[in-house]
């Protein structure tokens, strides 16, 4: 074999390995987008509701609330402050399970910047700390986000019954999750570095993307 035609050879293999490098890049980006597009989102539940400190999951009306637990509320409520805390469960699922050409992988959420509505009324915004996995082929994570803000200053037109009532509503007894909404921007890890999916409303009923 001549040198010449050994150097067409060699330069066909590099090219050939070249083209299929770019090509499987190609596909690893176009796999890496669709799973993006495939995150879905809905809101879980609700644990740990507190009303100015006082626990309201076994509760279902404002009789149930003890003398001493309503002297604490109504001095909250006189003093222009009726501070909540309770956690949001959101669950993230990851759909992809491989069929057809798309591969099926694991997406790393890294951020989860969001604003909470109440009954449409805009409320606080946040994000997540630590980076969640959500496993493939319709695994899903929980992703458990702590809510600490003063009901008085969203809702305090609502008066105190009001504010109770929407705080059973929301953790009580029969405590859900239907009059929240979240809008949120997820922002994934890929090998192409870090992505935002865009931004989605996530409710109670059923999963969004």
């Amino acid at each position: 074999m001549g040198k010449k035609k050994f150097i067409s050879i060699m330069a066909l293999f590099v090219f050939g390995i070249m083209v299929f490098t770019a090509c499987k890049t190609i596909q690893d980006i176009q796999n890496t987008l669709t799973n993006i597009k495939n995150l879905q989102f809905r809101l879980k539940s609700i644990d740990n509701f507190k009303l100015a400190g006082i626990g309201v999951a076994n509760k279902n009306t404002l009789n149930d609330f003890s003398i001493t637990d309503g002297l604490k509320l109504t001095q909250a409520f006189s003093g222009n402050r009726f501070p909540a805390e309770f956690v949001l469960n959101v669950e993230a699922k990851n759909p992809n399970d491989g069929t057809g050409t798309n591969k099926s992988s694991s997406l790393a959420l890294e951020r989860l910047r969001w604003t909470l509505y109440i009954d449409n009324v805009r409320t606080i915004d946040g994000d997540i700390t630590n980076k969640i996995e959500v496993p493939a082929k319709g695994g899903s994570t929980i992703i458990p986000i702590f809510i600490n803000f003063d009901l008085y200053e969203f809702f305090g037109n609502r008066g105190y019954e009001g504010i109770v009532k929407l705080a059973l509503a929301l953790g009580g007894v029969k405590g859900n999750t239907s009059s929240i909404r979240m809008e949120a921007l997820p922002v994934i890890r890929t090998p192409l570095g870090l992505m935002e999916m865009g931004e989605v409303t996530i409710v109670d009923h059923k999963f969004t993307s």
